[in-house]
């Protein structure tokens, strides 16, 4: 029996290599099943990759604790992240980059949260070009069960 599936193995990869199985991939890979399957095996590649990532950068916001994953970013400590993204290293490109050298990344790469990552760019002034919302004061309202209210 494992002769056979060996001989199978070797055959079906001749064959994905052959002009007939390219072109028979592609057009599984553009159909909406096969586009559909691609899209939901990068999805999981990607959060198994950012997990790691986050396992190295210590799993929890840099300034406040926070470790609801939700909000947790990765941010670029320099703040050079433009540079970055301009040669390319978006998502599973930065992911592997902090994996294969996570000593080198821990001093260009922090994790934080949501509102620590903002509050980080407009203090070293990274919104470069947009700008940012005036702060509003709204009075607050208490009720007698001591609900607020806006």
């Amino acid at each position: 029996m494992n002769e056979f599936y060996q001989k199978y193995k070797e055959t079906f990869k001749k064959y994905e290599k052959s002009d007939k199985g390219k072109a028979r991939q592609r057009k599984y890979h553009n159909s909406p099943k096969g586009r559909k399957m691609l899209n939901k095996a990068k999805r999981k590649y990607n959060a198994k990759l950012k997990k790691q990532v986050f396992e190295i950068l210590g799993n929890k916001c840099v300034y406040c604790g926070c470790i609801d994953i939700r909000c947790l970013q990765i941010d670029h400590i320099q703040g050079n992240g433009a540079k970055d993204r301009a040669k390319g290293n978006i998502s599973t490109t930065l992911f592997l980059k902090i994996i294969r050298n996570p000593e080198k990344s821990k001093r260009e790469y922090q994790i934080l949260c949501a509102n620590c990552n903002w509050i980080k760019r407009a203090e070293n002034g990274e919104n470069k070009g947009k700008i940012p919302a005036p702060i509003i004061k709204l009075p607050v309202f208490v009720d007698q069960n001591m609900r607020t209210f806006l």
